[in-house]
């Protein structure tokens, strides 16, 4: 698209990138569609897909319809060995996945994405030259996409805007081999996000973690926007209210380390001894692939005629699905950190309007649930606390006594209203 129509140029440096899916590919994508309305042209670079565990065909064509420039990077990580390009990597067991990562973050810091530092470096030059850059804007995680952006604002001169979809150094799944790493990550982090000319994050807590150990004096600007929903995503779908014959619960997402189905399961289970529940009478749907062992957990349970497995779905499919369900569930369970995580899905399931159950810590995913009004929440340890929940929640479907969403919350979370937001901080950062 001819670029001469709009005022300025950012440019994106992204790895999570269509035709790549899942959730952390949505945040940058959706900030490119619309910034154009707000006077800025988004100029991206990107490495080539390389093995990852799932691509959304979906995600792709609507990159493809924006005609936005993208530029591809040879890159060399361990996702892009023997210079092979988009490669689906089938099933791995949440054992091997760790060991990995326990390996590779040994030898790389600040991430295992550091092989493309170096040629986006080289891409970027070249745009620079070609293009009147006025912003560079990078996103994470992997925090490598930092280390780009702040490169190219130390020897270019033009002002960086970094943000995050995750803490740093205190990432809930971060794995440090020894002190001296957790150290030298720290210092790295200090380093580069002092060359930022004004920092973004997905939430305040993981902001002001980034704030305290980077810029404790406040010297530069810091700014919340909150992940959300493409409401053109949900433009096409029926939102009629009329629910299920069996109360039906649907998952969204990846399990993955300790964030698992069990408890959930579980609580069912005692629901249907105490008589509360009846089997035939509910539905389980999971939509982002369930695992062997949970298979072997459901059918230990004698669930298996209750549960719909999607598997991995195009994130068009996976909006149409959120409407067949009486309500959504998800879970964060992590050793560090869970108190911070904000997870995308939860805007896309208030989006819906529909009832939402968290099984989550005290925190900011606690108190977006409590303003939406119609969610509701219980602790990912407290079996008793599940299963009371549970009950309120059925008897509330059963009765129609559920309370009506927060209209004001859902329309506070609309991603064009969101870009707006970033394309005002750029604005601030670039005057």
């Amino acid at each position: 698209m001819n670029q001469r129509f709009y005022v300025k140029n950012v440019l994106f440096i992204v790895y999570y990138f269509p035709p790549m899916g899942s959730s952390g590919v949505q945040r940058p994508l959706k900030f490119i569609k619309y910034l154009r309305e707000y006077g800025w042209n988004p100029i991206v670079i990107a490495p080539e897909p390389g093995a990852y565990h799932t691509f959304d065909k979906s995600l792709e064509e609507e990159l493809f319809n924006m005609e936005v420039d993208v530029h591809r990077v040879k890159a060399f990580t361990p996702f892009h060995l023997a210079g092979r390009q988009q490669r689906e990597i089938n099933f791995i067991p949440d054992w091997l996945a760790e060991l990995s990562r326990g390996i590779l973050s040994f030898f790389y810091l600040p991430d295992n994405k550091t092989g493309w530092i170096k040629p986006a470096l080289e891409v970027a030059d070249a745009l620079i030259k070609e293009h009147n850059i006025d912003l560079v804007f990078s996103t994470s995680p992997p925090p490598s996409n930092h280390l780009i952006s702040a490169e190219i604002s130390k020897k270019h001169g033009i002002a960086a805007v970094m943000d995050f979809r995750d803490d740093w150094l205190e990432y809930q799944s971060a794995m440090y081999p020894t002190r001296w790493h957790k150290r030298k990550n720290a210092r790295i982090e200090k380093a580069t996000v002092n060359a930022a000319s004004g920092v973004i994050a997905n939430n305040k807590a993981t902001l002001d973690s980034i704030h305290s150990r980077t810029d404790p004096d406040k010297k530069k600007p810091f700014r919340t926007i909150y992940h959300g929903y493409d409401p053109e995503d949900f433009m096409e779908i029926s939102q009629g209210k009329s629910k299920n014959q069996k109360f039906t619960i649907l998952h969204s997402g990846h399990f993955y380390q300790e964030r698992q189905p069990d408890i959930l399961l579980n609580a069912l289970s005692v629901l249907i001894d105490e008589g509360f529940l009846d089997k035939s009478d509910f539905e389980l749907h999971f939509q982002g692939g369930l695992e062997p062992m949970h298979h072997k957990k459901i059918e230990k349970l004698g669930f298996t005629q209750n549960v719909a497995d999607y598997g991995y779905v195009n994130h068009a499919e996976a909006v149409q699905n959120l409407f067949k369900a009486d309500i959504l569930w998800f879970i964060i369970h992590h050793k560090n950190q869970s108190k911070t995580v904000t997870p995308g899905k939860m805007f896309e399931y208030i989006a819906t309007g529909k009832p939402i159950l968290g099984l989550i810590e005290e925190g900011e995913s606690r108190d977006i649930l409590r303003t939406y009004k119609r969610g509701y929440f219980a602790d990912p340890d407290d079996l008793k606390q599940v299963i009371t929940t549970l009950k309120e929640i059925i008897t509330g479907w059963r009765e129609d006594t559920i309370p009506e969403a927060n209209a004001s919350l859902i329309k506070k979370h609309d991603r064009r209203m969101l870009t707006g937001e970033l394309a005002q901080f750029f604005d601030e950062i670039a005057g």
